[in-house]
């Protein structure tokens, strides 16, 4: 019973990425603020018919949280499996934000999930783009472009690198560095 309760409830983490420059690393240590448009969560587990509830729910929290954060990435380091169900809850999701005028899209996909997801033709839902297998190039400057522009200019967190490049809040130039 322990095991099913704890495999049914696969963890979302709130992570962020690192400045390092060379590459990218999400983190959950961060202290940084979150990005007013995209929200990064980390799943940890597998995502399958008994775990569709959860992360939908937990999904559909951010929505809640901040109605802004309409582009949602999902690290999926900690996804060894993904089921039809799995499959058809991230479509539907993914047609969802669609209609809020944003995006999901799945990062670092280990080789066994990834090929489930194109078998159920998720990719008809959520594009072949928006898939991303593991240790692929950075995700956010994947999405960099989905963002509002206009909101970036005023946004005061500026916590990824492509950030540098958007007009400064103050009116200043960008960080072209």
């Amino acid at each position: 019973m322990l095991y099913l309760n704890r495999t049914s409830r696969p963890q979302l983490e709130d992570v962020k990425p690192t400045i390092e420059a060379g590459h990218y690393h999400l983190t959950s240590q961060s202290q940084a603020p979150d990005c007013p448009q995209l929200k990064i969560l980390r799943v940890n587990g597998s995502l399958f018919f008994g775990t569709v509830d959860h992360v939908q729910q937990n999904m559909m929290a951010v929505d809640a949280k901040t109605p802004g954060q309409k582009h949602l990435l999902l690290a999926c380091t900690g996804v060894n499996f993904i089921d039809m169900a799995g499959a058809h809850m991230l479509a539907q999701e993914a047609n969802r934000r669609k209609r809020l005028g944003g995006s999901l899209t799945l990062c670092d996909l280990k080789d066994e999930p990834l090929r489930t997801l194109r078998d159920s033709k998720i990719t008809d839902d959520l594009g072949e783009r928006d898939l991303m297998p593991f240790g692929g190039n950075d995700p956010v400057s994947h999405l960099f472009d989905r963002l509002d522009p206009t909101l970036c200019a005023n946004c005061t967190q500026r916590i990824f690198r492509q950030c540098n490049s958007a007009p400064k809040p103050d009116g200043g130039r960008p960080n072209t560095d």
